[in-house]
């Protein structure tokens, strides 16, 4: 009874966090401790039972296994490198708070380790729940965006949406997002995108076309990543859908261009192919459709002001062009200062005030690199801890016998490869929630690369 108990309250709380992620970020808060509970109740329970009970060896020894835990228990290096950084800085206080908020870190992946067999027996019912839930959001969000400035107000006040503030250069700046920050949103867009890719090409064996066209789930997610505007998230989908190009093509035009045409000719057609996918269509994106061509050249513009100097007659602190540059640069001087260990993550935040403070330009303290971020907190461990989650993931995935998933796991790496350079997406809860279930939902596919039989 307490086995039933314990699947039907975690189906329940994982459901909700997973519907949840793009709506709302105080229910997924909610719902994801009360996971982190749940999760730790069933690892102590497992422990306790094994030492009670002198059982033969299970499947869940074997070294094959091993492999995937250790997935799911190395993001703990990097949570330790950075609890270790507390040590050294001044302010404590401020350093447990932002180890608290970056628990994500190890949480989710906790949570995967704690329920292994449970999620992998509903596995496509989880990653189609995502999907939908994110197609919701995104719906919505287009409708919004249709609709003129003075009913959008009204329906956001009478909901309680976030609240909808009127620019008149609304398109320069992206789409509104009425539930979730815009950036991590687009985050969370790209990740559906990327899980729907899978589905359609792994599982829709000898219907792909058909169930293509039937599903307007993809035209949706690329609308939405289309009209929110986060050129980051834009640039790093244009290199992660390159890897599913590449796949693609290796997988189905490559074999028979090359018995037909042999192999130099297979692989140039596949290179043609890739530059009109990463460089052609989204020039005619740029040029056809306005929200694109007006964000990006506004980006153009905030740059172009920022170098003749012209910048001071307008409202500047909100360009973010410039925003990132100085970003960069301030992060910069605090590695150079503290390259080895970092300033702690307590005083990381300080640290970066007085490097503004001293600045001419009167800016917003921003943090704009996830790697200089964890290299200036942390010092180099921390920024080596990180480098070798990613790459000793990739590593496995490269290796799953599952040739989707390996182009899954590229394409999602190579994503957040380039949004890490341009923003810090973990120090966020929506961005953070949404990169480590990215990184455990890929790594729950790469089960059938192992032999063991799933429990009753």
């Amino acid at each position: 009874m307490r086995k039933f108990n314990y699947k039907f309250l975690f189906h329940l709380f994982f459901s909700v966090f997973l519907i949840s992620l793009p709506f709302s970020k105080g229910v997924a808060s909610t719902v994801y401790v009360g996971l982190l509970i749940l999760s730790a109740f069933s690892l102590l329970q497992k422990k306790w039972n094994a030492n009670r009970v002198d059982q033969p060896p299970v499947i869940e020894d074997n070294t094959s296994l091993k492999i995937v835990k250790k997935i799911f228990l190395l993001p703990c290096l990097l949570f330790i490198v950075l609890a270790s950084s507390i040590l050294y800085s001044e302010d404590v206080t401020k350093g447990i708070k932002e180890l608290i908020s970056q628990s994500k870190i190890i949480g989710i992946p906790l949570i995967f380790y704690a329920n292994l067999f449970l999620i992998h027996k509903r596995y496509y019912g989880y990653v189609n729940m995502l999907i939908r839930a994110v197609s919701i959001a995104v719906g919505i969000t287009f409708v919004l965006f249709l609709l003129p400035d003075s009913i959008v107000q009204q329906i956001t006040d009478l909901v309680g949406m976030k609240e909808y503030v009127v620019h008149e250069k609304r398109q320069a700046f992206g789409a509104y997002s009425p539930f979730v920050d815009r950036l991590q949103f687009s985050y969370l867009i790209v990740l559906a995108i990327f899980l729907e890719l899978w589905i359609i090409f792994h599982l829709a064996v000898g219907q792909r076309l058909p169930y293509f066209f039937r599903n307007s789930t993809l035209i949706l997610l690329l609308i939405g990543l289309i009209i929110l505007g986060a050129r980051g998230a834009q640039l790093g989908f244009i290199l992660g859908i390159s890897i599913w190009v590449i796949g693609i093509f290796y997988q189905y035009g490559y074999p028979h261009l090359k018995t037909k045409w042999g192999g130099s000719i297979a692989i140039l057609i596949g290179t043609i192919g890739l530059l009109v996918s990463t460089i052609i269509f989204p020039l005619v994106a740029y040029k056809t459709i306005p929200s694109i061509q007006t964000r990006y050249n506004q980006m153009t513009w905030e740059l172009g002001t920022f170098q003749d100097g012209t910048y001071k007659n307008y409202d500047y602190t909100h360009f973010t062009s410039v925003r990132r540059l100085l970003s960069w640069k301030h992060t910069w001087e605090i590695i150079q200062e503290q390259p080895m260990l970092g300033v702690g993550l307590g005083d990381y935040d300080k640290t970066m005030s007085i490097a503004y403070q001293n600045e001419s330009l009167k800016f917003p303290v921003n943090t704009h690199n996830q790697y200089l971020y964890y290299w200036a907190s942390g010092g180099i461990l921390a920024l080596g801890a990180f480098m070798l989650i990613c790459l000793y993931w990739l590593y496995q995935c490269a290796c799953a016998e599952k040739y989707w998933t390996t182009v899954l796991s590229g394409a999602f790496f190579a994503f957040y490869f380039l949004v890490f350079l341009l923003d810090a997406p973990l120090n966020y809860q929506v961005g953070s929630m949404t990169f480590w279930l990215g990184y455990s939902i890929i790594s729950v596919s790469l089960f059938d690369r192992f032999s063991f039989k799933m429990s009753a």
